[in-house]
């Protein structure tokens, strides 16, 4: 897809009858803010469940783009828990997020109050058992339910891929009332929370910091987004690290995010997905590179998978320097994915905390999750 810079497929379904059916299981690539209409066509085409984007509402929301992905999805944010991890088997929560008419470009997150706001449906996904069903919750207004209208509207789900109980009857019902498949569930997850930024910013010397906190003030007065504060702090103290300590810093203060993104994808009904960050290459490349670990890939095999991305990127490169060099004042080295690069962030996941798979326990993601997303995405045939 034109408009779908660094798409390609990380795992594959095969059919025993058609070979024209689509065969993705997950996909991933750059931002899908400028899909075309037709474009969004062929996601759906593919049979897509559900988008899992690691950006923040924020990022989400100041990103370019008309987002047609948004007329047929609906938009929810992880609730990242405030403890240090997730517990294994926990619940990922999430809220879901609408805006306040269809042409809208961006979205407004509201409030969640059981006195302010009007709930159309709550959908419950729960997981008892080996199957992954859905309880699905109505109140008597459902005139619109699913779709936008006035006003702030907030409905919360709580996603646990270790108990599902799903009343199929009523699913099946449901879809048979509707003439347009369910809207794609696409999930908004912050990798860079204020714990990620404010450890990161306390390991630079005290003159750097106060030098970052004047221009965190001038971003206040200014209203520019934390411009010069992070073009401060990529000056100072991320380019001196390098692309490889980024990526250090990312499976050391993520950890709740990468372990969100990794509970979902365990999710049956979540499959076929997309994954993708703003250009599809570090926070994506992360997660692909666990993914692919679960799924017993070598250390090769995932190094030059993320490589590909510099490939997969060649067509934005303008647009990725202007956003990257340009815009933040990241070297040149944050444009690369070098097979190297990937073989040293795994190496140290094996230093730090064992081997891969001692990490992702650690994180809170269970050899009992690992072996459900191995099921999920290793199926040979329909």
């Amino acid at each position: 897809m034109e408009n779908l810079p660094n798409f390609r497929e990380i795992c594959v379904k095969n059919y025993n009858d058609d070979e024209k059916l689509p065969r993705g299981l997950l996909y991933r690539s750059s931002r899908p803010d400028f899909l075309t209409d037709t474009e969004v066509c062929e996601l759906q085409r593919l049979g897509i469940r559900s988008v899992l984007d690691f950006r923040s509402p924020k990022e989400y929301a100041k990103a370019d783009g008309l987002k047609l992905l948004d007329g047929i999805s609906a938009l929810y944010t992880v609730k990242i828990p405030h403890r240090e991890k997730y517990r294994p088997q926990e619940v990922v929560k999430c809220k879901l997020v609408t805006r306040k008419n269809k042409r809208q470009k961006k979205p407004l997150e509201a409030e969640v109050s059981s006195k302010d706001v009007k709930v159309e449906k709550v959908t419950d996904i729960k997981i008892t058992g080996e199957s992954n069903d859905i309880q699905l919750k109505e109140v008597p207004n459902e005139d619109e339910v699913g779709s936008e209208t006035e006003g702030s509207e907030v409905e919360e789900a709580e996603f646990n891929p270790d108990t599902s109980s799903m009343d199929k009857e009523s699913l099946e019902k449901s879809q048979a009332n509707s003439s347009s498949p369910p809207p794609i569930k696409h999930y908004l997850i912050d990798f860079f929370t204020g714990r990620f930024i404010w450890s990161v910013f306390r390991r630079a010397p005290w003159y750097i910091q106060l030098y970052a906190f004047f221009w965190l003030l001038i971003d206040f007065i200014l209203r520019t987004g934390y411009l010069y504060f992070v073009q401060t702090f990529a000056k100072y103290v991320l380019n001196r690290n390098g692309i490889l300590h980024q990526y250090m810093d990312i499976v050391d203060l993520s950890q709740r995010s990468i372990c969100a993104a990794l509970k979902l994808l365990s999710d049956s009904e979540n499959i076929p997905a997309l994954i993708n960050c703003a250009h599809g290459k570090d926070r994506t490349g992360i997660v692909t590179a666990l993914v692919m670990h679960c799924l017993g890939k070598s250390r090769e095999e995932i190094a030059e998978e993320y490589s590909r991305s510099e490939a997969g990127l060649l067509p934005v490169k303008e647009r990725l320097y202007k956003e990257m060099v340009g815009r933040y004042h990241f070297s040149e080295q944050f444009m690369t994915a070098e097979a190297a690069t990937m073989l040293k962030l795994l190496d140290y996941l094996s230093e730090k905390y064992g081997s891969v798979s001692n990490y992702l326990e650690y994180i809170g993601f269970s050899s009992i999750e690992q072996e459900r997303l191995r099921r999920n995405l290793l199926c040979t045939d329909l």
